[in-house]
């Protein structure tokens, strides 16, 4: 099938087009895809604590695969944090603290540091927002935090609030995959990352703290 110049395509046409020269050459193909996921997390109802804090150094692995009672596989070559979206409601049972989340950026190499607060008030959520770029130091792919001093992130959430997080990841393929220890777990099994063990993930039957 051949087209002059002044031939108006029809989508027929177009469509046409497009298969002949599909099969006239391979196309790209990047075999290391990129996965998205967006995990949320909330205080464990059964926590005496109003508000708790934690520390996490990246990368932060979404999820592990339980191989045996007291081990989880992290099949993942890198993963980084696309997005962090708080919701912080107001509770009326407790002080300011009490309905004030934060999400801080600690001090490391290339980061600038700096903390974000949300409270929530009587009439409106408190709320916190930021994108994390693949060229930002907390926004780049990571491979292990062992040994590292990879940028550090700390969350402090009360039981009003509801953290969510988008992980961006490339599996791993041909090579060992990285483990983190862990106890009394049913293998094999899927955990989410519950990030600290005051914490419950949204939505997931089994989850445990993992270290990457």
């Amino acid at each position: 099938m051949s087209f002059s110049r002044k031939t108006k395509l029809t989508k027929k046409n177009k469509k046409a087009l497009a298969n002949r020269n599909e099969s006239m050459r391979i196309p790209t193909y990047i075999p290391d895809a990129v996965f998205t996921s967006t995990f949320r997390y909330i205080v464990g109802p059964n926590v005496s604590a109003q508000v708790i804090a934690f520390q996490l150094e990246l990368p932060i692995a979404p999820f592990g695969i339980a191989s045996a009672s007291d081990s989880f596989i992290l099949p993942f070559k890198s993963v980084r944090i696309s997005k962090i979206r708080c919701w912080q409601n107001y509770q009326n049972s407790t002080s300011i603290s009490g309905n004030t989340a934060s999400i801080t950026m600690n001090d490391r190499r290339l980061v600038r540091p700096v903390e974000y607060t949300a409270i929530g008030g009587h009439h409106a959520l408190g709320f916190i927002k930021k994108k994390f770029g693949p060229n930002d130091p907390l926004g780049q792919y990571y491979i292990t935090g062992s040994g590292e001093s990879n940028p550090e992130l700390t969350f402090q959430i009360t039981k009003g609030t509801v953290l969510e997080i988008t992980y961006n990841w490339i599996m791993s393929d041909g090579q060992g995959c990285p483990t983190s220890a862990g106890s009394s777990l049913s293998y094999p099994r899927v955990y989410a990352n519950r990030l600290n063990s005051d914490v419950d993930v949204v939505g997931k039957a089994q989850s445990a703290v993992i270290s990457m």
